[in-house]
């Protein structure tokens, strides 16, 4: 695996036609999560994907996904991050590229004040706790590259 530096221009690709470009990470926001009966920090990183090919390319795909993963990352706790799915509404997007366009995109994940109930992480705080987004790709060659992105 190759551990690369995520560059001043916040573009990255992932080997098989699609060029991501990290747009500013939002502000965190507290939720509170009914299951749990607690409040989670949501963070969100914006992403232009493009679609550099002259065919559709599907994101959920399981090509795809063998292809790239984002995961979070605090700690020594890795989470894996499916784009949007378990983002808010207004973070959903269509998984479909579409040859030669760009579209909106975000992935984000959720953390637990405090303690994870899982037992996990411990004393997460949004103030003190570093959060940082992985991107796990896989190139042409099938060597695989891992890229920290920080989002606080």
């Amino acid at each position: 695996m190759v551990k690369g530096e995520f560059l001043s221009d916040r573009n990255f690709e992932d080997g098989q036609g699609i060029t991501f470009h990290a747009l500013d990470p939002l502000d965190p926001t507290k939720v509170y999560d009914p299951y749990e009966d607690r409040e989670v920090v949501t963070y969100v990183l914006p992403l232009d994907i493009t679609n550099t090919t002259n065919r559709d390319i599907n994101l959920l795909s399981n090509k795809s996904i063998s292809n790239t993963m984002f995961y979070s990352k605090i700690g020594e706790f890795y989470n894996l991050i499916p784009y949007a799915m378990e983002l808010p509404k207004q973070y959903q997007f269509e998984p479909v590229i579409p040859a030669g366009k760009t579209v909106r995109g975000y992935i984000g994940a959720n953390y637990f004040i405090g303690d994870d109930p899982g037992k996990n992480y411990k004393n997460f705080s949004n103030e003190s706790t570093k959060v940082k987004f992985i991107s796990f790709m896989k190139d042409q060659k099938g060597k695989y590259h891992e890229l920290e992105i920080p989002i606080n």
